[in-house]
């Protein structure tokens, strides 16, 4: 859920038991995506100048826990953005990849999968409406 529009958590079960946690904040000093280990908050998306610490959303998918969606918030107060839109994981946040193609807007405000269709992804942007992908 939405925290006053800086950021959400996400969470899904890990078949065998337990879950995998995810939170990301666009505001104050810890600012990205990070997710929940052993050895506490772990930033995961790094690397990315302009990207990292605008990460407004995130989604795991409700049934392979390995598979995350992020999306970029820019501000929408200049006419260029540098939001790179969707980033996805498919090893539980290890390793990173941009899977904005087909985007009509790279600002993006929200993300989830559909839990009945298999790795279909919808994505909601910043002033373009929503778009749907299918992520192997």
């Amino acid at each position: 859920g939405a925290t006053a529009g800086k950021g959400r958590l996400a969470i899904a079960p890990v078949p065998g038991g337990g879950f995998v946690l995810f939170a990301s904040s666009i505001d104050g000093t810890k600012k990205g995506l990070f997710r929940w280990g052993t050895g506490g908050w772990l930033k995961v998306i790094n690397g990315y100048p302009n990207q990292d610490d605008r990460i407004l959303d995130v989604a795991v998918h409700p049934s392979n826990p390995n598979l995350v969606a992020a999306v970029v918030l820019d501000h929408p107060y200049h006419d260029e953005t540098f939001a790179k839109g969707v980033f996805i994981s498919t090893d539980g946040g290890a390793n990173w990849s941009v899977a904005s193609s087909g985007l009509g807007m790279y600002r993006g405000s929200a993300v989830a999968w559909d839990p009945n269709t298999a790795g279909r992804l919808i994505v909601g942007t910043y002033g373009q409406g929503f778009y749907e992908t299918t992520v192997p």
